[in-house]
């Protein structure tokens, strides 16, 4: 588990890999949502870091190539993508 390998100064080239592993996936998704969320998906980009015409691209396939994530990006953090619904 990642949280398992966090903890293990010897292992950070093993979290780093994890971690580029997941960031890269959400990159896919948001690109191959797009055409269903817009908005959101261009929000996870941008929160990401990538510049404004790979999240402007409408060339879904060339975008969700694996690998293109480029290592050092600054994620941030931002309000709740998806706000819980209130109960009921």
């Amino acid at each position: 588990a990642p949280w398992t390998v966090a903890k293990d100064p010897e292992r950070a080239s093993e979290l780093a890999e994890i971690i580029y592993t997941l960031l890269e996936s959400i990159r896919i998704c948001a690109h191959l949502f797009m055409p269903f969320m817009p908005t959101t998906s261009a929000e996870v980009l941008r929160r990401m870091s990538l510049d404004e015409a790979e999240i402007t691209s409408t060339d879904t396939r060339s975008e969700c190539v694996w690998g293109k994530l480029q290592g050092g990006l600054a994620v941030s953090k931002g309000d709740a993508l998806f706000p819980r619904l209130a109960s009921k």
